[in-house]
């Protein structure tokens, strides 16, 4: 082994021992922190209830915590245009499995797009028989097959 090869193989193994051991910058004792303990959406608690406008649906409102809301949440605005409307675009939105297949096209799509990262390896074959002459090579001599048939068996 060279002395410049021994150099390299040294320089290899020092530049992966300190990859592999710069890795490990948390530590193996690293602990998640707590999450921040707030008792709501604001940082003060909320009004009892909001000031009112004098406009049609200008009533005061209140905010109810705890309260469960409906999975159809839009009906508790009793408005029949807007019920409509949302129940006509749920119709018209795709189905779960419909966007489970366009999401596995979209994957393979990035599969197919992560070959153009590499090298590409070309071949051909082209196979072909060809006459040969003996003695001399000139007109009338006598020909000789690439299966090495003898002159005579013609």
């Amino acid at each position: 082994m060279s002395i410049s090869a021994g150099r390299g193989i040294r320089f290899v193994f020092t530049v992966g021992g300190l990859l592999l051991f710069g890795s490990c910058a948390a530590g193996p004792n690293f602990h998640r922190p707590a999450a921040p303990a707030v008792k709501g959406y604001t940082p003060e608690p909320l009004a009892a209830k909001t000031a009112k406008a004098d406009v049609a649906g200008g009533e005061a409102q209140r905010f109810v915590e705890g309260l469960d809301i409906s999975g159809q949440w839009w009906r508790l605005f009793h408005s029949r245009p807007f019920n409509t409307l949302v129940e006509e675009a749920l119709k018209a939105n795709p189905s779960l499995a419909s966007a489970q297949a366009a999401l596995r096209v979209a994957h393979e799509n990035v599969l197919a797009q992560k070959g153009a990262y590499y090298p590409t390896i070309e071949g051909s074959f082209t196979p072909s028989r060809n006459l040969e002459r003996r003695g001399g090579g000139g007109a009338g001599g006598p020909v000789a097959r690439a299966d090495k048939s003898h002159a005579g068996d013609h």
